[in-house]
């Protein structure tokens, strides 16, 4: 009987544990599992810098790029607007040149009980290939910048497949600094000056920690 009574207990925890009772996911479950999404985006990040050879940072170097520690608040849904009939824009580079961007829609959010607007872009060069026909480039600053990240702003990488009834979700725990912050040598597209957050964006990638390779 006790054995009878074991196993019925087992089962329905494996019941709970699998989801099957349709109970709600702990909040502490949520947390970590929000966690490790975070993390595991980071080492793909540091992963892909181990790959290419034009990488801007190789090996131990890489130990160097430090994070804010990850906060689910700065995760939001944004309204996407598409931009009607769109005008390719001239875009500078740290190096000086000159890129061409369109604006592909405005992306309207709130963040801690402000609105914000920023506009996220495309490319021809984008568009006409296969592998990033999709991808969404939001390049932006805050009040950060300059203090506790990179002077030139910060990119994240969205994509229209995320695109749910106008709606996108933006998560700035995942936003990256470009080459141009650990080396010269590269030549990085400068946000626009109107994608600006007036306020602190206290997550994604913080200053290097490392040495900057060649000369600013």
């Amino acid at each position: 009987m006790r054995i009878l009574i074991y196993f019925a207990l087992l089962f329905s925890m494996i019941l709970v544990s699998c989801g099957s009772l349709n109970k709600s996911i702990p909040i502490e479950t949520t947390e970590v599992s929000f966690t490790q999404e975070i993390q595991n985006f980071r080492e793909a990040k540091k992963q892909e810098f181990r790959e290419s050879e034009h990488a801007p940072l190789k090996g131990k170097e890489i130990e160097y790029m430090r994070f804010f520690d990850p906060n689910p608040e700065y995760k939001v849904v944004a309204q996407i607007t598409r931009i009607d009939n769109p005008e390719s824009i001239t875009i500078k580079t740290s190096a000086g040149e000159e890129r061409q961007y369109i604006p592909y829609a405005t992306l309207d959010f709130e963040l801690k009980g402000k609105t914000h607007q920023l506009i996220v872009h495309t490319s021809m060069r984008f568009i006409q290939s296969e592998e990033y026909k999709n991808l969404l480039f939001l390049m932006f600053y805050d009040d950060t910048n300059g203090e506790e990240t990179y002077g030139g702003g910060r990119y994240i990488d969205l994509s229209k497949e995320d695109i749910v009834d106008d709606k996108i979700t933006v998560d700035f725990n995942k936003c990256y600094h470009p080459y141009c912050h650990y080396s010269s040598g590269y030549s990085c597209s400068i946000p626009p000056k109107d994608n600006y957050i007036s306020t602190k964006i206290l997550v994604g990638e913080k200053n290097y920690a490392g040495e900057y390779k060649g000369e600013h």
